[in-house]
């Protein structure tokens, strides 16, 4: 698998900036959500609570969007060969299209995560009120770290199955599912640590860049994007390498 193609590929042609300030300005509302919730104080609850599922519905509308570029972007470097990343308005129906069918078809895997971590989190609601004083709202780290991984390997696991003819069932069609990992099991493991690793620097970058002004939320945008693009690059190696 060639890791440095997968993060330089987006900037080989002619015209790359085009393709990357669309995919920037369809983040941009994610960008702006993501930032509002990290500067939101956490000890105003329902306050907090809202934001966050502002930040919930931005990330599942820019979804349709940016999954559906991912899987359409792999899709069409797999069958056609093409190296450099597709073009918005070439493909914008079936990516479109293609985006909606990939946010039900992780969401019906994801939606019973959910549900468990949010019961998980209603046992554990009565410690939040232990200080009767300063509430805070927090998240049980073990809860908060079992959801994540789960839910980290849900478009991992699935997405390739997906990509390979973007058809709605292919999310369940297991068969395929466990033969893309088992034939190759290697390209997995090291697209699971290169996506843990684009995580934490992606991470750390927020942290960084999380002081009051418009252009961490405009670095932000750009970030969401670029990654999307090394993802689906990432995903079209490690299917070309098992077909």
């Amino acid at each position: 698998m060639n890791l440095e193609q997968s993060f330089t590929y987006p900037f080989k042609n002619k015209k790359w900036y085009i393709n990357i300030l669309i995919g920037s300005l369809i983040c941009l509302p994610l960008a702006f959500a993501n930032y509002i919730i990290t500067i939101a104080d956490k000890k105003l609850i329902v306050f907090y609570a809202f934001l966050f599922c502002i930040y919930i519905i931005c990330q599942l509308v820019t979804s349709i969007f940016i999954d559906g570029y991912l899987c359409v972007n792999a899709n069409y470097r797999i069958i056609t060969g093409e190296k450099n990343p597709i073009k918005w308005n070439e493909h914008i129906d079936n990516i479109i299209f293609s985006g909606f069918k990939a946010l039900c078809g992780t969401l019906i895997y994801k939606i019973p995560i959910c549900i468990f971590g949010m019961l998980a989190f209603l046992a554990y609601v009565p410690k939040l009120y232990e200080n009767l004083i300063k509430p805070q709202f927090h998240f049980p780290p073990d809860i908060f770290l079992t959801i994540c991984t789960l839910l980290f390997f849900v478009d991992i696991i699935l997405l390739p199955a997906f990509i390979t003819n973007l058809k709605f069932k292919s999310f369940f069609n297991f068969k395929l599912i466990k033969n893309i990992i088992k034939n190759n099991t290697i390209g997995f493991i090291l697209i699971v640590i290169m996506f843990l690793v684009i995580a934490l620097i992606y991470k750390s970058i927020q942290t960084i860049l999380a002081i009051p002004n418009f252009l961490f939320i405009l670095i932000n945008a750009f970030l969401l994007f670029y990654i999307t693009l090394i993802k689906s690059d990432l995903f079209t190696q490690f299917i070309k390498e098992k077909l």
